[in-house]
């Protein structure tokens, strides 16, 4: 399917512009501080006037990149980068293993503009992530509570505690963690809280991975100053 490579091209594309426009200070910041400011609008617009319910890691991040970037919230920038960042390549992932799920699902402008978006969600995180903010530990929090409390609001709808307006569980990935399917291709013999454990431990060990490589980024962000002329 063509979803399989348009994606990842996309987010190359956004990678590479990353890698060469990031040394144009303070424009650099700036374009990314008004994508954000633009972005936040645009997807407040869109869950206000369409059926469009923000239950997943991806929807919450546009809101919370949104916030923390025009706002200059800089203790959230570690967390929002990261479930951005997560949030984007799940869902390449996801593209690159099931198109079909997108495309069965979405109209072919809605598909259009959802690789567009994840590719400016990939951008933006890049930029929180990488462009040498400071993050301290407890900062590693901020992701994981986000990304708990969207579960456990995913797993009252679907228990009927609660009911959200236009809820639609199909190919959601908060759901399928939910269900164990998400790794129901790799663990398909396992009990249920061996693959709930496994996929906790994946995602606190993918944000300790971002917490170190942000780490890693700061230090040399602050050598080159201290350092090179």
């Amino acid at each position: 399917m063509w979803m399989r490579y348009a994606v990842p091209l996309t987010f190359l594309v956004f990678l590479l512009i990353f890698l060469l426009f990031r040394r144009k200070k303070p424009a650099f910041s700036i374009t990314c501080r008004v994508i954000a400011c633009i972005l936040l609008v645009w997807k407040i617009v869109e869950y206000i006037y369409t059926p469009l319910v923000p239950t997943e890691l991806s929807h919450l991040s546009y809101l919370i990149i949104g916030v923390s970037l025009t706002f200059f919230i800089k203790p959230f920038y570690f967390g929002s980068g990261a479930l951005g960042l997560i949030s984007a390549l799940g869902y390449m992932i996801g593209v690159i293993l099931n198109p079909n799920i997108f495309l069965h699902n979405m109209s072919l402008p809605i598909v259009i503009r959802g690789i567009f978006t994840h590719g400016l969600l990939f951008f933006l995180s890049f930029y929180l992530l990488f462009y040498g903010f400071e993050c301290k530990k407890r900062y590693m929090a901020f992701p994981i509570i986000v990304a708990a409390a969207a579960l456990f609001m995913n797993w009252l709808q679907i228990e009927g505690y609660i009911s959200i307006p236009y809820f639609n569980p199909n190919g959601k990935a908060l759901v399928m963690i939910l269900d164990g399917s998400l790794l129901s291709y790799v663990f398909d013999s396992y009990p249920t809280w061996a693959i709930y454990l496994t996929q906790g431990c994946i995602y606190v060990g993918f944000v300790l991975l971002l917490f170190l490589l942000n780490r890693l980024s700061y230090l040399a962000s602050d050598y080159k100053k201290n350092h090179l002329v």
